[in-house]
């Protein structure tokens, strides 16, 4: 449960394999400028601290938090996406609501990976596809796309499940001939094996191609299958790895299909045309949510996202899957602090206790709860190359999450956060 920024990738189409783990943070530790915070003295029954003369004991006074140089007070309504770039990562995160997450798969891929996120243009496939693949994507009117990555722990399988829009039909059906025909030119990346043709069980319009790579420190080839399926204005990509052989990678590739197909055909794809109009912030929760702002916007941040599109974010998505349900969550916005909105106060404290109690029990450290907050509660986590503070608050029908590598300014941007949903 709770959000993770993106984690170790796993063998997607003919891709480098590099990078580290990850786990649960709001998305904080990526550089983003402040910009000047507004002064509020709204209180709210919540956790207890008083100062001379404040609220009485049971509330939380907001003159008393430091927010930093982060706003505290909402935006104005954000209306619609205005160009048809900003519309193609809005549409990006409607799609992502239709989905398969590898865990409906198999229930073992829940460990985080790369790439999970939006796929707006052409450049941002090459997270996904190589360089003259995702060329090939831009030739053929590609709209967006949404990429879902998991793997096992330990790692012994993992699957990329990703669904791009294309302006229409014929579009998409060309794109996925030449994705096939490109992953099977010799020399398509330097750093793997030349593929060669494999046949998906039961989807006999599938392209598919297999590979071997070895993993480093194991004697061991790892068996690969990339997979494209033209359906509708859609292309249908997986790309399953496993030690296991041809037939479970196979397998795995056709499974997601029986489930993707279905899931994909209840999505109602905006016309290319209105991709401008996209209303940005349905509910109005993204402009109480305190955004990424510079040149450093992680892509996928700064949306809002459906209840299962949030789970392609979560640790944990089967707990969270059963836990957005009790509660009610719906939507989840992803800003620089991320927030979720559930059905009252009494499901917010119980995702609240859920989130927190979830990293003590996997060792991370208790760290100072931000101050005059006393009822929020935050945690150390250490990787090996980095380490950061994530913190936890509930206010009304929301739950805060927000993380940074300095504690200081994981105190701040929730304290700010907090401060922006009581002042809304």
């Amino acid at each position: 449960m709770g959000f993770y920024p993106q984690g170790t990738p796993v063998g997607a189409l003919r891709t480098r394999r590099t990078g580290a783990s990850a786990r649960r943070v709001s998305g904080a530790v990526a550089l983003a400028a402040a910009v000047i915070a507004t002064a509020c003295t709204t209180v709210i029954d919540g956790a207890a601290h008083r100062s001379a003369g404040g609220p009485p004991p049971g509330a939380v006074d907001v003159s008393l938090l430091d927010t930093g140089n982060y706003p505290t007070r909402s935006a104005p309504p954000l209306g619609a996406a205005g160009t048809p770039e900003r519309g193609g990562l809005v549409e990006g995160a409607r799609m992502a609501e239709h989905v398969v997450g590898p865990w409906d798969v198999d229930m073992a891929l829940t460990k985080s990976a790369r790439p999970t996120t939006v796929l707006h243009n052409p450049a941002a496939l090459q997270q996904l596809l190589t360089e003259d693949i995702a060329f090939a994507a831009g030739k053929h009117n590609y709209v967006t796309g949404f990429s879902s990555a998991r793997r096992t722990e330990p790692d012994r399988f993992s699957l990329v499940n990703a669904v791009l829009r294309f302006a229409d039909p014929p579009s998409a059906a060309a794109a996925a001939t030449e994705f096939a025909d490109l992953t099977l030119q010799p020399g398509i990346n330097d750093n793997l094996p030349q593929a060669q043709p494999v046949t998906i069980p039961n989807h006999p319009g599938t392209r598919a191609s297999i590979y071997e790579t070895t993993p480093p420190g194991s004697t061991t080839p790892n068996i690969n299958v990339d997979a494209y399926t033209a359906h509708g204005p859609f292309v249908l990509i997986q790309s399953a790895s496993t030690p296991d052989g041809v037939g479970p990678a196979a397998d795995m590739v056709a499974k997601t299909l029986d489930q993707q197909i279905p899931a994909i055909d209840t999505f109602a794809p905006t016309p290319v045309s209105e991709l401008g109009g996209l209303a940005v912030d349905d509910g109005g929760l993204l402009a109480r949510t305190i955004p990424f702002i510079g040149d450093a916007i992680p892509v996928g941040a700064n949306l809002v996202y459906g209840p299962h599109a949030a789970l392609h974010f979560q640790t944990s998505p089967l707990t969270s899957a059963q836990l957005f349900t009790d509660t009610g969550m719906d939507p989840w916005a992803r800003g620089k602090a991320t927030v979720y909105q559930v059905r009252d106060g009494e499901a917010a404290a119980k995702m609240f206790e859920q989130f927190t109690s979830e990293p003590q029990a996997s060792g991370d450290k208790p760290a100072a709860a931000v101050p005059n907050m006393p009822d929020s509660r935050c945690f150390q986590h250490e990787e090996p190359l980095s380490k950061y503070v994530v913190c936890f608050a509930a206010v009304d029908r929301y739950v805060i999450e927000a993380g940074s590598a300095q504690i200081a300014d994981a105190h701040q941007l929730s304290a700010a956060q907090y401060t922006m949903l009581v002042a809304s």
